[in-house]
C-alpha cells in the first residue's frame, strides 16, 4: 500500500498536482468548477528533466511560414533537463531567433519569455541513469549551430514531413551538428527513452505535431500541454489555437 501511494504521489506531482513550491512559475489545469464548466486553476510548476516546453511569441512572420507548411503555434520548442548539480535548466536550438543552441537557466527564460508558453511534463521521474544520458548528451549539444539549411528546406517539396519524404527519410539522429528546435527536443527525449525513434522521427516534426497527441500519442509519457505563467493571478488567455 505505502509503494502505491508513493506512485500515486509522485504522479499528482508531475502532472502538477501536488509537489515542491517553485514561486513564481505556475502551469494552469482546467478542472470542473461549481456549475461544472472547465475553469482553469493554477498550480506551481516543479520542472523535471524530459518536460517539453513551447513558445509562442505570436510573431506573423512565424505565423506565417509555419502556415505554408501546413502548421501552426506554437512556433518554438525547448527541453528541460537537469545540470550535473541538479539546478533545472533548459536547451533550446535558436531562442529569440539566435542561430546556436544554448543551455540556459530554466527560470529566467520561462519568466523572461515576451508571449505564451505550454509545457508538457513527464508523466514519470527520469531514472538516475535516463537523467545522466540526457544530462551528457545536452551539454554535448551546447553552442551548436541551428539548422538553417533544414528550416529552408522546409518550404520545398523535399522536406521530410511531407509522406513520401517521411517514410523514405525519416529518423531521429541523437547527434548533429545543426539542429532544429523540435528536433533537438525529439532527439533529447529519445536519449531519455520517452520517445521511440522507430515512431517519431525528429526530423519530420514541428513543435504543433507533439502539443497534442493527435499526429503522435505521447499521453502515456506526457501530461497534457498546460499554460505556464510567473503568476498564479495570470490565467491562460485561451486553450492553444488548433
Amino acid at each position: 500500500m505505502s509503494a502505491a501511494c508513493a506512485v500515486a504521489v509522485t504522479a499528482c506531482l508531475m502532472c502538477g498536482q501536488a509537489g515542491d513550491t517553485r514561486p513564481g512559475s505556475f502551469i494552469w489545469k482546467y478542472e470542473p468548477g461549481p456549475d461544472g464548466a472547465p475553469r482553469p486553476v493554477p498550480y506551481e510548476y516543479v520542472p523535471q528533466p524530459g518536460d517539453m516546453v513551447f513558445f509562442d511569441d505570436h510573431n506573423k512572420k512565424w505565423e506565417l511560414c509555419y502556415k505554408f507548411v501546413g502548421s501552426g503555434p506554437p512556433f518554438h520548442s525547448g527541453l528541460v533537463i537537469a545540470l550535473a548539480d541538479g539546478t533545472p535548466a533548459i536547451i533550446e536550438s535558436g531562442p529569440d531567433d539566435t542561430m546556436w543552441v544554448r543551455i540556459l537557466a530554466l527560470p529566467s527564460r520561462l519568466q523572461g519569455f515576451e508571449g505564451d508558453i505550454w509545457i508538457r511534463q513527464v508523466r514519470q521521474l527520469l531514472t538516475s541513469e535516463q537523467n545522466a544520458h540526457l544530462t551528457e548528451w545536452a551539454l554535448h549539444q551546447d553552442h551548436k549551430h541551428y539548422a538553417l539549411g533544414r528550416l529552408l528546406l522546409q518550404a520545398t517539396p523535399f522536406r521530410c514531413r511531407s509522406d513520401w519524404q517521411c517514410k523514405l527519410f525519416g529518423a531521429t539522429k541523437v547527434d548533429r551538428n545543426r539542429w532544429l528546435c523540435s528536433e533537438l527536443v525529439v532527439a533529447g527525449d529519445t536519449v531519455a527513452g520517452l520517445l521511440d525513434p522507430a515512431v517519431h522521427f525528429a526530423n519530420a516534426i514541428y513543435p504543433r505535431d507533439i502539443v497534442f497527441d493527435n499526429k503522435y500519442d505521447l499521453s502515456a509519457n506526457f501530461c497534457e500541454a498546460r499554460y505556464w505563467s510567473a503568476s498564479p493571478g495570470k490565467p491562460p488567455p485561451g486553450p492553444i489555437p488548433r
